[in-house]
């Protein structure tokens, strides 16, 4: 994972960034211990909002699958995070600071790679009617035709991960 200051995990409380002292800090998502998947099939980002926040998403990923050497579905995977990503960043209704953050995660098998973005808001995703000529609306539907399999659930503290699963081998 990674972060701009190291995660120490406290069995005794909560998490702590031990370059702020006893601040809590939110939770990573712990999808990789769930799914019982080594650190070397899993990674997993905290958004930061900024102006580069997209681009800086998509280099994550790219940069991430190329070292995996899943090239063929590498930039399917960058525009699936970074739709993912706008949605989370744009329809929730929490805001999205240092307690609520949004989390851009991937996981990899030999025969696909999952992308995953969580966020605080207990909001569904929605496909929309298509949207004509509108500026918006669109990323679901980009999403459903990049990827294989896409779907979202419930997080246990009130949130959402919408993931979607691209097939690496054997390809579509």
């Amino acid at each position: 994972m990674s972060s701009e200051h190291p995660i120490v995990r406290d069995p005794n409380g909560p998490v702590h960034s031990p370059v702020r002292g006893s601040a809590p800090r939110p939770e990573t998502p712990d999808w990789g211990i769930n799914l019982r998947i080594s650190a070397a099939g899993f990674t997993a980002r905290r958004i930061t909002l900024t102006p580069t926040v997209l681009a800086d998403s998509r280099a994550f990923v790219r940069g991430t699958l190329a070292r995996w050497g899943y090239f063929t579905r590498l930039d399917d995977a960058a525009l699936i995070a970074n739709e993912l990503i706008g949605n989370a960043i744009q329809h929730s209704p929490i805001p999205h600071d240092y307690a609520n953050p949004v989390w851009v995660g991937l996981i990899r098998s030999p025969h696909y790679v999952l992308v995953a973005v969580v966020d605080h808001s207990p909001v569904p995703p929605g496909l929309n009617a298509l949207p004509g000529i509108g500026e918006s609306g669109r990323g679901l539907l980009i999403v459903q035709n990049l990827a294989d399999d896409w779907g979202w659930s419930a997080t246990a503290t009130g949130g959402k991960t919408v993931w979607a699963v691209l097939k690496t081998w054997p390809l579509r």
